[in-house]
């Protein structure tokens, strides 16, 4: 029968702590089978609990004496116990959980680190066939989310953390609201398939539909505002005595129907006057697949041959760059100078005023007088526009581009715009 060591006191073991040794020596503190106090020559002392573990006789370091004290020590011993009675090598077991500790630590990424990553990741496999569309996806996460939850760790973030980026913003922008919504999930969603993060999904809409209550009025829908087309040929005459960059853009804006995007980034090398068509890039032709051919009207081709033709750009700054948000400012100089201004009275701010009109409204002043004013086919109308077919099988199988009837209605719409019919 093994000998039974006897329970030592603290104070007996500050006396055994304080002797001097020649040689490290090991008691028996009692009280827990195998606990002993290690004293070392140079004074310094610590716990161990010696076991035999798979028939070979370990020691297990339960830290340095006075630090841990003597019930530490023993509640410490009785817990490597269980371990040991339950089939754990309390030292392998120590040895993993480090190893899984450095391996979290260098899992632990930030949700900015991830987001950026993420995005790069989306730009290199060309998830995005226009540049503004991705640039779009990370500054949407980098104004409402990083300054809440950029710096936190993708693993600690929870619901509550997500609530206090979309609140702010969830019935006032309601629309912006629901893409970081979306770009957050997809963050957390790549998290928990990279092993950084356990489910739920804070962002899923399972996890905040009780908190995030959408107001009636936030989704209201709201178009851009746009020019009557009544009032169009007002507008152009107005338009046409200035000689500015600013005008250029605008007026071939309205006279191409293009998106500000394409017209601001137009190039002499997309164009050809002789076909009368402007090969718009697919990165700067919004739902589409393949170049538009926009048609160009008597109209447009006299802007252009206006212009100097000494930049690749059909309308450089004079950095020679494209230039900013030319079409806005025009409006917003044109507004200020005359006293009947140009509003969409269909579109009414908060107050019951009629809103300003804006540079993409001019593309549904387009659509209406199309529709209203003249007998050119729909899909005609929707050509112009650089819209698909909304027939799946006239997607599949009307290939010409009907550029011929697009140039009679686009010269229609130049004589509305100089005379108003």
């Amino acid at each position: 029968m093994p000998k039974i060591a006897k329970v030592l006191s603290a104070i007996e073991i500050k006396r055994l702590a304080d002797r001097k040794v020649s040689s490290n020596a090991f008691f028996a503190v009692g009280g827990v089978p195998g606990l002993l106090l290690q004293v070392t020559p140079s004074g310094a002392t610590s716990w161990l609990l010696r076991k035999r573990l798979g028939g070979k006789r370990k020691s297990i370091g339960l830290g340095s004496y006075p630090a841990v004290d003597l019930k530490t020590a023993r509640a410490s011993a009785r817990e490597q116990l269980q371990l040991i009675s339950s089939g754990i090598d309390p030292i392998e077991k120590k040895a993993s959980d480090a190893l899984e500790l450095r391996r979290r630590a260098e899992r632990r990424v930030t949700f900015e680190q991830l987001a950026r990553s993420i995005h790069r990741r989306y730009v290199e496999s060309g998830k995005w066939k226009n540049a503004k569309h991705g640039q779009q996806w990370i500054n949407t996460v980098s104004t409402y989310a990083f300054p809440v939850i950029g710096q936190m760790a993708v693993e600690d973030i929870n619901r509550d953390d997500v609530l206090k980026v979309l609140e702010p913003i969830w019935n006032v922008k309601h629309e912006t609201a629901t893409r970081v919504r979306s770009r957050l999930h997809d963050v957390f969603e790549t998290a928990e398939s990279d092993g950084l993060r356990l489910p739920p999904n804070p962002a899923s809409k399972a996890q905040l539909k009780t908190r995030l209550i959408t107001s009636a009025k936030s989704t209201e829908e709201h178009h851009y505002p746009h020019l009557p087309y009544e009032d169009l040929p007002r507008f152009m005459s107005h338009l046409r005595e200035s000689t500015s960059k600013s005008a250029k853009v605008l007026e071939f804006l309205i006279l191409t129907n293009v998106r500000t995007d394409g017209v601001v980034n137009a190039r002499w090398s997309e164009i050809d006057l002789d076909r009368k068509v402007w090969v718009v890039p697919v990165e700067r032709n919004k739902s589409q697949s393949k170049p538009h051919e926009a048609a160009l009207s008597d109209a447009a081709i006299k802007l252009l041959n206006s212009l100097e033709r000494n930049h690749d750009l059909v309308f450089p700054s004079d950095k020679g760059q494209p230039q900013a948000d030319p079409c806005r400012v025009m409006i917003r100089n044109m507004q200020a100078q005359v006293e009947r201004k140009y509003v969409d009275p269909t579109e009414l701010h908060a107050n019951g005023e009629p809103r300003g009109i804006t540079p993409h409204g001019f593309r549904s002043t387009f659509k209406t007088f199309m529709e209203e004013r003249t007998n050119f086919d729909s899909m005609v109308i929707e050509r112009c526009m650089q819209h698909k077919p909304l027939n799946p099988l006239d997607k599949n199988y009307m290939r010409t581009s009907m550029l011929q009837a697009r140039l009679e209605a686009m010269n229609v719409w130049a004589g509305w715009c100089e005379l108003g019919g």
